[in-house]
């Protein structure tokens, strides 16, 4: 008998983020003849909260196994397949004594996402993140993920930095060792248009959007998905319940405190703040009133979190008109381009953001078989651009309705721009995230003309 291991993670296809508690199978695959494929199950692993498994066997080898894998998991008392390899196109044939492997999961599953840092021991609350993105990458200024503010040089100088929010926000913070000691076990999330301190005149609005959390039970073996909230007590209402025993308990979410609804808001900077309950919903830690709450009991730096909210689309995305040789070629007419270096095509197009939060965009010619013409105009203005050509502190870049570039037919000659229908196709994406990725990318325009080379 030989002794084989397999290892690996679990991470969910679309976020990247483990999938913990998982089992995860090792199966012998058996090849009888062509086409006829039976299966042995060989090793049976968990993983644990980084989504780590590691399934150890022995075989009677040689000859040594040919494997596949699969995953499941159980939430709410339902197990369900997130992975699962066909022996016919994804046997590991003959395998290595250690075989490591990385698998990316999808469908009903539960991921986990540890905070940035272990849970403060202190007596403050800190907001923690907003999706992926650490407080302390967002401006308390105006609210902007990764900013660049001042002079250069700036320290995100990339078409990813600047990010305004929206959507729904994923918002995590904690609550400090010492305050559950104290007895905190319910709060409010709330917020208010503009930058404002914790105790700043508001007028501050109760979040109630509602959220769900995940704990593992070891039991069971199941994920228990658990309401944290909005929930009145005591008279008091849109609360929201602490995760108990963080740390402890396997929660999938340990510092997630709430779903934000960006649409709610106003554009602009928003402030969030929280304010801390008793077991009774007692609005008060240790005899203390709420506005002593809101001023003692939260972290200087970021105990409230400012964030920039955008949830409105580029306009105009559009391609407003096409000439040759300066004159005008509809949409679907034959444009017919010389060789020579006065012979031009010209594409006249907008890309235009109010709230100056535009990321890219790409005016590309596509004609064939998905054959792009390369490399792309750079005048009169760019085929291409994006933000991070356009810092300057100002964390805007609105782009213009007055943009062209140009075909000239001695530089694109009947190789590169043959004679053939051609398709120019504009995309243009926002920087406006919910922390987990962008929220307007793809806004899409194409104009399609006929192209006949003299």
């Amino acid at each position: 008998m030989a002794h084989f291991l397999v290892q690996g993670t679990v991470v969910s296809i679309t976020s990247g983020q483990p999938v913990p508690y998982a089992q995860t199978e090792v199966f012998q695959v058996n090849n009888p003849s062509p086409g006829v494929y039976t299966t042995t199950l060989l090793a049976t692993a968990t993983t644990d909260t980084s989504g780590h498994f590691s399934a150890p066997f022995v075989f009677p080898s040689p000859p040594r196994p040919n494997i596949i894998l699969r995953v499941s998991q159980t939430v709410g008392g339902t197990t369900t397949f997130i992975y699962s390899e066909n022996p016919a196109t994804s046997t590991r044939w003959a395998i290595a004594d250690v075989v490591n492997v990385n698998i990316k999961a999808s469908g009903n599953l539960i991921t986990i996402n540890p905070p940035p840092v272990g849970q403060q021991t202190g007596s403050y609350f800190v907001f923690t993140r907003v999706g992926n993105i650490v407080a302390g990458s967002i401006s308390q200024t105006n609210g902007y993920a990764y900013p660049n503010e001042g002079v250069a040089p700036y320290p995100y100088p990339t078409q990813d930095s600047d990010m305004p929010f929206g959507g729904t926000l994923w918002i995590g913070g904690w609550f400090g060792s010492g305050l559950i000691a104290l007895g905190a076990t319910y709060y409010k999330v709330q917020w208010t248009p503009g930058v404002q301190g914790p105790n700043g005149p508001g007028p501050w609005t109760d979040v109630t959007d509602p959220l769900n959390n995940s704990y593992y039970d070891p039991i069971t073996e199941n994920w228990i998905v658990q309401s944290m909230g909005p929930t009145t007590v005591g008279g008091v209402s849109d609360l929201y319940v602490l995760p108990d025993n963080p740390g402890i308990k396997p929660w999938a979410f340990p510092d997630l405190i709430a779903e934000l609804d960006t649409t709610k808001l106003t554009t602009g900077p928003q402030t969030l703040r929280v304010i801390g309950y008793q077991g009774g919903a007692i609005p008060s830690i240790i005899g203390v009133t709420v506005a002593t709450w809101e001023t003692t009991y939260v972290d200087p730096a970021y105990g409230t979190i400012k964030v920039q909210i955008d949830n409105t689309p580029p306009t105009p995305v559009a391609i407003t008109g096409a000439t040759v040789n300066g004159s005008t070629i509809t949409a679907c007419q034959t444009a017919n381009l010389g060789s020579s270096a006065s012979d031009y095509l010209e594409i006249d197009f907008e890309v235009y953001d109010v709230l100056g939060h535009l990321r890219d965009y790409a005016l590309n010619a596509i004609w064939g078989n998905n054959q792009y013409v390369m490399p792309p105009p750079t005048g009169p203005n760019p085929a291409y651009d994006n933000y991070s050509a356009h810092i300057n502190g100002s964390n805007q870049w609105q782009g213009s309705s007055s943009l062209k570039i140009r075909y000239y037919g001695s530089v694109y000659n009947s190789l590169e721009m043959g004679p053939c229908a051609y398709d120019f196709r504009l995309v243009v994406n926002k920087r406006t995230t919910n922390g987990y990725g962008l929220i307007y990318t793809g806004y899409e325009y194409d104009f399609t003309i006929v192209l006949a080379r003299s």
